[in-house]
């Protein structure tokens, strides 16, 4: 699988010097002069009119894609005999690469880094059975069990580097604090013999007991059932040596080799706590150079990632999912904030373990000569974003590219929470238009379909910007407006404005600063602290607050029982016996009126850290369209927002559990949205959340993030409120549903009905509100131009995009984009980069270092073999490891000259190290590309 949302794209442009050229129009050629006659005839020109300016061309450059599936295996034989044409799926032979490299007919598309490869371990306790995995210890023993560098060297060729946690190796947020990733992977080097010993600690401790060197509970051996993908890339060997491992350690080792198709429907479809697995091995393609990786944690390892059943049973230590939760909606106020937060949760999630990372793959994707397209540093052609756009044939515009991959329609399409795998998402991003696209170099955002945006911030908060289009202020104070939306009332289906949620809130801290008092007056008057005097002030308190509430039937329940018990206690220890007393009470109320007292916690929706103020361009509605002929309307724009809370509100008809934590986080610091204009489009988003240091990536549009018009959406809406879909599989599990699919099974059938029944009552979806911004007219339209797109093509993916998802076989795995003729942007307008500026590192310098005395090193930045220019470089750091992994110093290099700097260790720093063989690394920080470059160089320090 491959994560949607919070990777930034990456693309690296091939053979943009072709395409730029294809791009300029043919000079036309003067003709030679005319002879004129004289007198008799009028005077003629003597050079002809102007020849008309071509046309630009715009959308696709080609005129199809034509997308087939098969194994990695077949891939260079098939574009070698030209059954493909691009073979977009990463390959990590290093033998296949070279045969490419050698073939004159075939190029590739290497990565800089790349995808995953990731053991799922199941935490959950099974239903029937013993899982030794819900044991957080045993969890983090597995680590030692697993030999990450024999993996990358061994088995994967050199092309992987090991990866310990859920930070990319040598990326950005890895670098800046690689002495807390360095002393990770220092704590979790392979070590059997520990990881055995503290698997049999807690073994015999739950229970089990070894017989004949197996582990038994009950009677009966402990089975790992562990689900080894044979569809990719040398996992089956992974898997065989972790197994082997696993079997040492005691364990009775169940190895069920399948494939994607079979192992996908059990780990991400099914209930966790089944039992029907333990361990599973798959991997997980970035989907852009990882510049900010701050919300992985929270993606990775808690109920925010993914609605499906696995990640809904994700259960965290408390203070784990806080940190995840800061770094995810971007709670902090410094650099150095969010930097102790990145090393809390790299130690807390590394050691919890539900994702075990193994290697980070680093690979390329073959092509046939003669084919322009960017691409992906992290996850080539099909994981980039940008590919449909640039997509072409050097030497002509139009005809047809044969687009080959692993697999296709593994899980079910629908843009809220259908199917995540990267085979699926290289096909949607055809179909699919954005508000901003990435910068290929910098993963900065730069400008789609808004046309410009200001972010303004209060003054120290941690945010820059690089690119000009977007414009930063910093401000005194931002004050939120008090008809800004700031929540959704799902039961009246109506926005909440500031003001009036300013009013329920201080409505919320009057009430309960008055229940305070109250319980601090009744508990002034009770004498003897028991627990029938204890009931018996509850129920007085109860009553003044104004809650009903039975105190003798509550207390009835054994865990409530016990707990008042223990209170009692607690409070006659305690040395001000009325105020804990109080205390009690004002928790007990907290409990009985949760609404109030949540919303008497809250801060009133005053001000904001910042604001995104993004504007679209005048003729917006006008110019863009859907693929069924409808022109985009502000009605998408708000049935965006909507759906963005509705699906997290309990009042609503499609609440969906699995989206309730994801709106609480975003609730937490979100403070407002307002459109601003209408003509142009203005759309301020006002937060207190900075999830990311770029202002160009703060910018948040509320472009249709579904890529997906209010029509369709409303539809499949419609039927999930009457339990017949469920947009997400966790629900479409729990419900007994079908999971929503817009191009293919059960679902179109559904969907087509409650269509028609839209269609025939010109239904406007949330009236209440949507009638502000959808006509009835509009409706009509809408629903008649889908009604049209279903009969033409037989499903329900409308996109807005460069292509149209013309042809599905969900059975063969084949899939057919035809160019969209209306899309609105001139072809040329992603073909305007060069190739990145990737920095090479090379280091000389002493090879052995005396302790006590100066050390000296050079490093040698450089790109294309020329220095690299220095006005392009943030910095050039150097660390030193000891040969366990312990970072020893570290520093910024200082240029000597044009791509050379020095490193230099002072006598009194050497003199700490110890004898033996140490590591010296050194970063080049880039400003022009997001991938540093990085280079090692070993050395023994003696003694004197």
């Amino acid at each position: 699988m491959s994560k949607r949302f919070w990777f930034t794209v990456f693309a690296l442009l091939i053979a943009a010097s072709m395409v730029l050229g294809a791009c300029a129009p043919k000079a036309t050629p003067t003709p030679a002069p005319q002879q004129t006659e004289a007198a008799t005839q009028a005077p003629q020109p003597t050079t002809p009119p102007p020849t008309p300016t071509p046309k630009p061309h715009t959308g696709a450059w080609v005129d199809e894609v034509v997308v087939s599936t098969f194994d990695q295996e077949q891939a260079i034989a098939r574009l070698k005999a030209g059954d493909v044409d691009i073979y977009a799926d990463t390959l990590t032979d290093p033998d296949l690469l070279k045969e490419v490299k050698s073939n004159p007919d075939l190029e590739a598309a290497q990565t800089a880094t790349g995808s995953m490869v990731d053991i799922h371990v199941n935490p959950t306790e099974f239903k029937e059975g013993f899982n030794p995995f819900h044991d957080p210890q045993i969890r983090e023993a597995l680590h030692w069990l697993l030999d990450r560098e024999y993996v990358a060297k061994n088995i994967q060729g050199g092309l992987a580097t090991p990866m310990y946690s859920a930070l990319s190796p040598n990326m950005p947020d890895y670098v800046n604090i690689i002495d807390t990733m360095k002393a990770l992977e220092a704590k979790y080097r392979y070590n059997p013999e520990k990881g055995d010993k503290v698997i049999a600690e807690r073994m015999q401790a739950l229970g089990a007991e070894m017989k004949d060197g197996k582990w038994y509970m009950n009677g009966e051996p402990v089975v790992v059932h562990f689900l080894i993908r044979t569809d990719l890339w040398k996992n089956k060997q992974i898997g065989d040596l972790f197994s082997d491992q696993l079997e040492k350690a005691g364990f009775t080792v169940d190895r069920q080799y399948k494939t994607r198709d079979e192992t996908s429907p059990i780990v991400f479809g099914s209930d966790p706590t089944d039992g029907t697995w333990n361990l599973y091995i798959g991997g997980w393609g970035n989907s852009a150079i990882p510049r900010d990786e701050s919300s992985n944690w929270g993606f990775f390892y808690t109920k925010l990632g993914i609605g499906v059943p696995l990640w809904q049973a994700y259960n965290p230590p408390k203070e784990a999912f806080e940190i995840a939760k800061k770094l995810w909606n971007g709670q902090y106020d410094t650099i150095q904030e969010r930097t102790e937060l990145m090393r809390k949760a790299a130690e807390m999630f590394t050691a919890w373990n539900t994702h075990m990372f193994v290697v980070m793959l680093t690979g390329f994707q073959p092509y046939r000569k003669g084919l322009s397209v960017a691409y992906d540093l992290a996850a080539g052609i099909g994981g980039s974003d940008i590919w449909p756009y640039t997509i072409r044939w050097a030497d002509k515009t139009g005809g047809t590219v044969k687009f080959a991959e692993k697999s296709l329609f593994i899980d079910p399409w629908n843009p809220v929470d259908g199917s995540n795998w990267a085979y699926d998402l290289a096909v949607q991003a055809a179909t699919n238009d954005k508000g901003v696209f990435m910068d290929p170099y910098t993963g900065l955002a730069r400008p789609e379909r808004i046309e410009k945006a200001e972010i303004d911030v209060v003054k120290g908060t941690p945010v820059q910007k690089t690119l000009d289009w977007v414009d930063l202020k910093f401000v005194d104070k931002i004050d939120v407006p008090g008809d800004a939306w700031v929540d959704w009332d799902a039961k009246n289906q109506k926005w909440i404005t500031a003001d009036e949620m300013n009013a329920k809130i201080q409505a919320a801290k009057d009430k309960v600063d008055k229940a305070k008092a109250t319980a601090k007056d009744l508990a002034s008057k009770v004498e003897t602290i028991d627990e029938n005097s204890v009931k018996a002030y509850l129920a007085d308190l109860a009553k003044a607050y104004g809650v009903d509430v039975d105190v003798e039937a509550y207390f009835k329940d054994k865990d409530a029982a016990k707990a008042l018990t223990d209170k009692v206690a607690e409070i006659n220890k305690a040395d001000d016996k009325a105020a804990a007393l109080a205390a009690y009470g004002v928790d007990f109320l907290s409990q009985q009126d949760a609404a109030t007292f949540d919303l008497a916690g809250k801060d009133l929706y005053k001000t904001a850290k910042m604001v995104s103020i993004v504007t679209y361009p005048k003729d917006l509605f006008q110019k863009v369209t859907w693929q069924d002929g409808s022109h985009l309307s502000l009605g998408d724009f708000v049935y965006n927002m909507i759906l963005t809370f509705d699906r997290g509100k309990k009042d609503s008809a499609i609440y969906d559990e699995s989206a309730a934590d994801n709106l609480a986080a975003y609730l937490s610091h979100f403070k407002g949205v307002k459109i601003v204009s209408t003509d142009p489009l203005t759309i301020a988003t006002y937060d207190d959340g900075v999830a990311t240091l770029d202002a160009e990536n703060l910018v948040t549009t509320w472009f249709p993030q579904h890529a997906q018009g209010w029509d369709v959406l409303s539809v499949a809406a419609a039927a999930e409120a009457d339990g017949k879909l469920a947009f997400s599989s966790d629900k479409a599990d729990k419900k007994k549903a079908e999971w929503t699919s817009f191009i293919a099974g059960p679902s179109l059938k559904i969907l087509a009905q409650y269509l028609d029944e839209a269609a025939k009552n010109n239904t406007i979806p949330y009236a209440p509100t949507l009638k502000n911004y959808i006509t009835t007219d509009e409706a009509k339209t809408r629903y008649a131009n889908l009604q049209k797109f279903y009969k033409e093509y037989g499903h329900f993916w409308v996109g807005n995009g460069p292509f149209i998802l013309t042809q599905v076989d969900t059975t063969n795995k084949t899939a057919v984009l035809k160019r969209y003729a209306d899309f609105p942007d001139d072809s040329a307008k992603w073909s305007i980069f060069g190739a990145p500026m990737l920095a090479t590192v090379e280091i000389d310098g002493d090879a052995q270092v005396v302790q006590g005395k100066d050390a000296s090193f050079d490093a040698y930045v450089t790109f294309k073999d020329k220095p690299y220019p220095s006005d392009q470089l943030e910095k050039v750091e150097y660390l030193v490891f000891d040969e366990n992994g312990n970072m020893l110093t570290r520093g910024e290099a200082k240029m000597t000259e044009e791509g050379t700097y020095q490193i230099s260790i002072p006598g009194d720093v050497t003199s700490k190290f110890t004898a033996g063989s140490l590591k010296l690394q050194v970063v080049a920080v880039s400003k022009a590309v997001a991938v540093p470059g990085v280079a090692s160089f070993d050395f023994v320090v003696v003694a004197p």
